[in-house]
């Protein structure tokens, strides 16, 4: 790892300079001579960082099993950047108020990316990105990517971060699991959710659900999908019921969707904006923007 005056090398560890010690200019970058070995994360009880700071999960392949990664913070912004490379290379490290980001040449062939089961959640009182570069990003069995705005006293019209995923090949979303951007149920004021950016080849969605949702008072999103090749909507989401042990399952229809749900009062609902050559629709899969609480519908 190199940065502006200092460096750190794994095969030649410095006794004077650990990298825990290093301080100061964060901007620098990170490279490896060597094909990057595989990254697996496993904890359901989830991982913590500091206010104003970022947590990044950097390997070859990057896989979450059965994981809980959530940043619930009613105060300062933080942020997750999760990628990786498949070869040697050199991943930059840029910095945005204060927060740390990885900045990746376009020659360098990416890794992948998987969630099983896994969620993760970036809610902030204001702002507070989650990044995913990759060559296929894949998630399944209930996985979840998920950035909110909380608000707050200290933080009056707040706005969320935007989740932003950057695939070269492909995005696989299925079984049961959910990308989105809201103002979830626990908001503390009027507040305005960021975007969903998705940039890929090929887009698939079964059974599960992308989204820019209000289910507060607050104005969602935009939902915005650039796909080169393909976009494919298909089935159904389950809908987890109210009580388990007594309440049969539900489902509703997967997809796209930019809506004000119910008990949301006095919002204005997101925008969907799609670009690619085609899509396909099927078993029960819509795009929908809608109104089921108080408010207005996007477009």
């Amino acid at each position: 790892m190199k940065f502006s005056n200092e460096k750190f090398e794994a095969r030649q560890p410095n006794d004077r300079l650990s990298l825990l010690k290093i301080q100061g200019d964060p901007s620098g970058f990170i490279a490896s001579q060597f094909t990057p070995g595989k990254l697996t994360v496993r904890t359901r009880q989830g991982l913590t960082v500091a206010a104003g700071r970022s947590l990044l999960f950097v390997g070859g392949d990057v896989t979450f099993e059965e994981s809980l990664i959530q940043i619930s913070a009613p105060t300062a912004q933080r942020t997750i950047d999760i990628g990786g490379l498949a070869e040697a290379g050199e991943i930059l490290l840029t910095r945005q108020d204060n927060l740390l980001n990885l900045s990746y040449a376009q020659n360098l062939v990416k890794s992948n990316i998987l969630l099983d089961n896994s969620q993760v959640q970036v809610l902030t009182g204001s702002g507070g990105n989650l990044v995913v570069n990759a060559r296929n990003l894949t998630l399944k069995n209930n996985s979840e990517l998920i950035v909110g705005v909380i608000g707050g006293a200290n933080f009056p019209n707040a706005k969320a971060g935007d989740l932003n995923l950057n695939i070269t090949d492909s995005i696989s979303i299925l079984s049961g699991s959910k990308v989105s951007n809201e103002v979830p149920p626990i908001a503390r004021a009027k507040v305005t959710a960021g975007d969903v950016n998705i940039n890929t080849r090929r887009l698939i969605v079964e059974n599960s659900i992308v989204r820019s949702d209000v289910f507060r008072d607050g104005t969602a999103g935009t939902l915005r999908i650039n796909a080169l090749e393909s976009i494919q909507l298909v089935g159904e989401f389950p809908i987890s019921p109210v009580n388990p042990n007594s309440d049969p399952a539900k489902v509703g229809p997967g997809g796209l969707f930019a809506q004000v749900n119910k008990g949301a009062t006095n919002s204005q609902g997101g925008t969907i904006d799609i670009n690619t050559p085609k899509l396909i629709l099927r078993d029960g899969a819509k795009i929908q923007t809608a109104v089921f609480g108080e408010g207005k519908r996007g477009h």
